[in-house]
């Protein structure tokens, strides 16, 4: 194989399948068990193939990279530290990733809970007003995590429906949102199909998983919630 001159490692083509580097290819495709003195070895990647790996960084020439491997046996050797930096980061977007989950999440507990005729955000929003009402809307918005508008339009079907009332507060001025009777029978019909979502969904993640999701959303909104006020 032939060489050109060495540029060492060109991060931008790093990858599984191609890997530029200052390094020369072994004519006989010996282990070379130097680590520092700027030569290459080559290491096995499965049946058949072999290729370079830059150990000590530099060499005669650029070698292709048929397929990556994980490791390199050698633990000084420079691959290793690529390998671990590029295994580190998380790959792909969060906000994507989130949404994805959510979605999916979602569907599960609206196919249950849409049995007694509601939303999973209705059901979310007579929970919440069970528990903290009676409440002002922007409190109530603040509990739920959205904003003013989005309460507003949420609240629409459900004071229609007589789950939910406003009335004025004690200053005159303010308003409260709580539930009535009616509310309540629909919050404990909607509940019994909720627990079964979520039975469903510890029982195809597991509990120790759910868990640990809990825990870490709970971790990151904090962070979160910390960050924004720095």
């Amino acid at each position: 194989m032939g060489t050109e001159p060495a540029g060492g490692i060109d991060d931008a083509r790093f990858g599984r399948g191609q890997l530029a580097a200052g390094m020369h290819h072994p004519a006989d495709g010996a282990q070379r068990p130097a680590l520092r003195g700027g030569r290459a070895h080559a290491v096995d990647a499965q049946p058949g193939f072999r290729f370079v790996l830059p150990c000590g960084g530099g060499g005669a020439g650029l070698a292709p990279v048929v397929e990556a491997v994980e490791r390199c046996r050698y633990k000084h050797c420079s691959y290793n530290g690529l390998m671990s930096a590029r295994d580190t980061r998380p790959q792909g977007c969060t906000n994507f990733k989130l949404r994805q989950l959510v979605r999916r999440v979602s569907h599960l507990y609206d196919a249950e809970v849409g049995k007694a005729g509601l939303k999973t955000t209705q059901y979310s929003l007579l929970s919440h007003v069970l528990k903290l009402g009676p409440i002002r809307p922007g409190d109530l918005a603040a509990a739920m995590t959205m904003d003013a508008s989005t309460l507003t339009r949420n609240l629409k079907p459900m004071l229609a429906a007589g789950w939910l009332e406003v009335s004025a507060g004690d200053d005159g001025r303010s308003r409260l949102v709580h539930i009535t009777d009616a509310g309540r029978d629909k919050r404990a019909e909607a509940q019994r199909y909720w627990k079964a979502a979520q039975e469903r969904l510890n029982q195809v993640l597991g509990v120790e998983r759910v868990r640990a999701i809990h825990a870490l959303v709970d971790d990151s909104l904090e962070r979160l919630e910390g960050a924004a006020h720095e």
